[in-house]
């Protein structure tokens, strides 16, 4: 019984957030952010994230991955329609989205 409350309460918490499907973002995840995605892919079905890495770089290139596989058509969400909503605001203004390759030497 404890286990269905705590599942149902993990599943409210990333319920209000939106699935970003955008490579150049998600690579920038950090910290919340990051997890929050993660949880969000896994709970959309993604098969490359059933097993969540441990490392940061290796779940952003886990989602950069699951991204590809979406825009390929491997595998779907119900969730898609939330990252193409204009007209919700995403809180992604701490988030460092510079994926210059130049060196800033």
């Amino acid at each position: 019984m404890k286990e269905e409350t705590r599942s149902n309460a993990k599943k409210e918490q990333t319920a209000g957030i939106a699935i970003i499907l955008d490579k150049g973002i998600v690579s920038n995840l950090k910290g919340n952010h990051l997890m929050d995605q993660i949880k969000i892919f896994k709970e959309a079905g993604t098969p490359n994230l059933q097993h969540i890495p441990k490392l940061a770089n290796d779940k952003r290139q886990a989602l950069i991955d699951a991204v590809e596989l979406y825009e390929k058509g491997v595998w779907v969400t119900g969730r898609a329609e939330d990252w193409e909503s204009e007209s919700e605001e995403f809180g992604f203004d701490d988030i460092d989205n510079d994926t210059s390759d130049t060196d800033s030497n």
